[in-house]
């Protein structure tokens, strides 16, 4: 029952109904959460103008990461840029990495999972042809996990509110069959406030539906969640000995 919600759900999030404003035109795509459509307005007509106002996180031929403070709220917009002829031939007739981490971080929520709540996408259309693509989320203050955890690499277990939120996260991923892509640490931030880790970067996340396929991402996961810390240390024993192990 809850895979048939969350399908008609992140359908929602991609056309128009009563949670989301959704506007196509020949040039352009965005959905926007129907109650932020007011406020950000100024910002989904230019992107790129508010992100000239922010401060700049990361800049590379990838994408562009921002940190702004617009109409009271502290956002991330994140842009995801065509590095070449070859590459904007490649991305023309998929959906946009904004589109997937827009829907992801949607589902991420549906579960519980904690991420910073996804307020719009922006893709740049000529027709069905896509370029460049904008995500806007709210932006999390906490340091990476590699941050929070260096005081307690070798330590015998890290402390019990960051390795339960840790594994709690972790086991989620695991029995809802849901792979992230690029556990780095550094994609994982802790959030003081909630005392929970939050997870970013989601274009590379998805929920799997075949349990092999399932089982070899989550080994993949696994595998680079440890590669954080040395094998040597108190922490990577830790998790190891914590973890699912498929």
């Amino acid at each position: 029952m809850a895979i048939v919600k969350l399908s008609g759900y992140l359908r929602n999030t991609l056309r128009p109904s009563y949670l989301f404003d959704v506007r196509r035109s020949f040039r352009r795509f965005i959905s926007v959460a129907r109650e932020d459509a007011d406020w950000l307005a100024p910002l989904l007509d230019a992107p790129d103008a508010a992100m000239a106002a922010g401060d700049m996180l990361k800049d590379d031929d990838g994408d562009t990461i921002v940190r702004v403070d617009f109409a009271g709220h502290f956002l991330v917009i994140k842009r995801y840029n065509i590095k070449n002829v070859p590459h904007a031939l490649s991305r023309a007739f998929r959906p946009s990495r904004a589109w997937r981490s827009w829907r992801e971080g949607h589902r991420l929520r549906f579960f519980g999972i904690n991420t910073p709540q996804p307020r719009a996408i922006i893709e740049e259309r000529l027709g069905p042809v896509r370029r460049r693509a904008w995500i806007i989320t709210d932006y999390c203050p906490g340091p990476t996990l590699i941050e929070r955890l260096a005081p307690h690499v070798n330590a015998a277990a890290p402390p019990p509110a960051e390795g339960t939120a840790l594994l709690r996260l972790m086991k989620t991923f695991h029995d809802r069959h849901i792979k992230h892509g690029d556990c780095k640490a550094t994609n994982l931030l802790w959030d003081e406030a909630r005392e929970n880790i939050a997870v970013i970067d989601l274009d590379g996340t998805t929920q799997h539906t075949f349990l092999f396929a399932a089982a070899r991402s989550w080994r993949r996961d696994r595998k680079r969640l440890l590669a954080n810390w040395p094998k040597e240390s108190g922490l990577y024993r830790w998790l190891d000995e914590h973890l699912p192990k498929a």
